[in-house]
């Protein structure tokens, strides 16, 4: 949905921060996301201990990334900007 927006919207300033947030949020869930399957795989080979820890980590990431997708979602609902650190100062100069 983000990405439809970025592309699409071209006079609202909220609406273009909030996809941008929301874009660079799920690329970076995402690069965690990879990151943390190649690191299963290879603590995998190591131990099976090792490899369940990685994936409850990354049921951790997948739960943590819903909630606070969904936190996001409700505050853009109730015209808040809430910005995230790191992405929200992106999503700034991408407008």
């Amino acid at each position: 949905m983000s990405i439809i927006l970025v592309i699409t919207e071209k006079t609202n300033r909220f609406v273009k921060f909030h996809a941008w947030q929301g874009l660079f949020f799920h690329l970076a869930l995402a690069a965690i996301g990879i990151l943390n399957s190649l690191l299963g795989i290879v603590l995998g080979n190591i131990s099976s201990l090792l490899s369940l820890v990685s994936t409850l980590f990354g049921l951790a990431i997948f739960l943590g990334g819903l909630g606070l997708s969904v936190f996001l979602m409700v505050k853009a609902y109730g015209n808040e900007t809430l910005k995230l650190p790191l992405l929200g100062d992106i999503a700034e100069k991408q407008l």
